[in-house]
This record gives structure tokens, C-alpha cells and sequence, in this order.
């Protein structure tokens, strides 16, 4: 009689073990499972840091591009400008009038009219000066 409580005893505590051991496991496979999950949200989100860093690198380069074009356009006027504030403009002021019967000779002598236009305005006016360009 004693082997078989011994033997239900034994057999209590295997079971409890392997109870133990199974919700060991669980929690191990849970916890990996957290772990991937954490890893995958911080991949994700320095991936975005990235993606954002490089828009605002590539919204620097524009807009240092574009300071450094406007600065070209104004150095420009300013020089034309400084050879033109005595001489006679009135041979460039008709320039900008001019038409060609040609559509695509007349795209590019109209786009050249409108900075040529600009440029008379700016430099017919006599009290302009360099400095208020950039105003």
C-alpha cells in the first residue's frame, strides 16, 4: 500500500514539474516574442529618423541652392547696374519687344525679353540702388 502512494506521490511531482517547466517555457517564448516585437518598433522608428534627416538635408540643399542662385541673379543686376548707370539704355529697352514668326525662337527671345525687361527696369530707375535690391 505505501508503493502506491509513494508512486502517486512521484508521479504528483513529475507532473508539477513538468507543469512548471511548460509555463517556464511560455513565459521564455512570450518574453522572446516582447523582445522581437521592441526590437522591430525601434528598427522602425530609426529608420523614420533617418528618412526625416535625410528630407531636411535635401530641404538644406534646396534652399541653399536657391540663397545661392538669388545671390548669382543679384550680384548680376548689381554689376549691371554699376556699367549701366551713365550709359543710354534706350537700345535695350526695345529689345524686349522684339518678336520672332518662329514658335520656338520665340519661347527663347521671350523668355530672354522678360529678363531683359527686369534688368531695364531696374537700371532706367536712377536714384535705385544696389543696396535696395535686396529689399
Amino acid at each position: 500500500m505505501q508503493y502506491v502512494t509513494v508512486d502517486a506521490s512521484l508521479k504528483v511531482r513529475k507532473e508539477k514539474e513538468l507543469k512548471h517547466i511548460k509555463e517556464k517555457a511560455e513565459k521564455e517564448a512570450k518574453r522572446a516574442e516582447r523582445e522581437k516585437a521592441e526590437q522591430k518598433k525601434r528598427s522602425k522608428k530609426h529608420q523614420e529618423e533617418v528618412e526625416r534627416e535625410q528630407k531636411r538635408r535635401e530641404r538644406q540643399q534646396a534652399e541653399l541652392k536657391r540663397q545661392a542662385s538669388i545671390q548669382k541673379q543679384a550680384n548680376f543686376m548689381q554689376h549691371f547696374l554699376r556699367g549701366k548707370k551713365g550709359g543710354n539704355m534706350e537700345s535695350l529697352g526695345n529689345h524686349h519687344s522684339m518678336r520672332s514668326p518662329h514658335p520656338n525662337v520665340f519661347s527663347k527671345i521671350e523668355d530672354s525679353s522678360a529678363t531683359s525687361a527686369m534688368d531695364c527696369t531696374l537700371s532706367e530707375e536712377n536714384q535705385l540702388r544696389s543696396d535696395e535690391i535686396w529689399k
